[in-house]
């Protein structure tokens, strides 16, 4: 049950659009940019900077689009009182009460309807939370000399009991080479979801703030949460 609440939640989540939106997009690009350079000896910094401006044109795209969604939920009345400077504020807030209504609606139909409920709720999700990990210098080291004794590897020469310098150089060219094409949309990608995160809470915590959220105004949502009616959207006081 909380599984299947929080796999619906997170679809709502803006970094999960972001992934959804720009990873299958950025996984067809590096592939099609390995194979025009790898398979058909095209220019490879050409190749590497159409990848790149791709990949920047795809971000620009989502929150293009993004933007365009936001507005759309905001009455029309609302958003031209709103100096354009402010806007941003108001289309989050705005994505911060979709995301909690459809919670609450999510929680509703799991027969999570009390205080009760969403302390139990947020109980499971806290206990539940997983505990990110960054790897240490040490094992950073260890990758780099398991890669580099690979290529010294290829480079070995058996006849000669010396390492060619043109092998070396021509493998070590393929592998940062891969590196860079398959590394860049992933550090763009890091980039992006530190700039949304930097807006907002953690992904983690995300369901578990929400839910905090719904149990201190929990008045305000009960009769949505009984299936009788929707919150009043004015007495809104969540932050971004």
């Amino acid at each position: 049950m909380f599984s299947e609440i929080e796999k619906e939640y997170k679809k709502g989540l803006q970094e999960r659009r972001f992934f959804a939106f720009y990873w299958p997009r950025a996984i067809l690009v590096v592939v099609l940019a390995l194979v025009f350079d790898l398979g058909l000896n095209f220019n490879r910094w050409l190749i590497y900077g159409i990848m790149a401006l791709l990949l920047i044109l795809f971000v620009a795209v989502f929150f293009l689009r993004d933007w365009r969604r936001g507005l759309s939920r905001i009455e029309p009345e609302k958003l031209r009182k709103t100096a354009r400077r402010h806007r941003v504020k108001v289309i989050l807030k705005a994505d911060d009460e979709i995301r909690i209504n459809n919670l609450v609606e999510d929680l509703r139909r799991h027969n999570l309807r009390t205080k009760s409920d969403l302390e139990l709720a947020i109980n499971y999700f806290e206990r539940n939370r997983p505990v990110t990990s960054k790897p240490n210098l040490l094992e950073w080291t260890l990758s780099i000399a398991v890669t580099l004794s690979s290529i010294v590897l290829l480079a070995y020469d058996t006849e000669t009991g010396v390492i060619n310098a043109q092998k070396f150089v021509s493998a070590f060219g393929s592998t940062m080479t891969i590196a860079i094409v398959i590394l860049t949309p992933a550090i763009l990608a890091k980039f992006i979801s530190a700039r949304i995160a930097s807006a907002r809470t953690k992904v983690d915590s995300f369901i578990t703030e929400d839910l905090a959220f719904i149990y201190v105004n929990y008045e305000q949502y009960r009769g949505q949460l009984e299936g009788q009616t929707r919150p009043r959207q004015k007495q809104s006081c969540r932050k971004s």
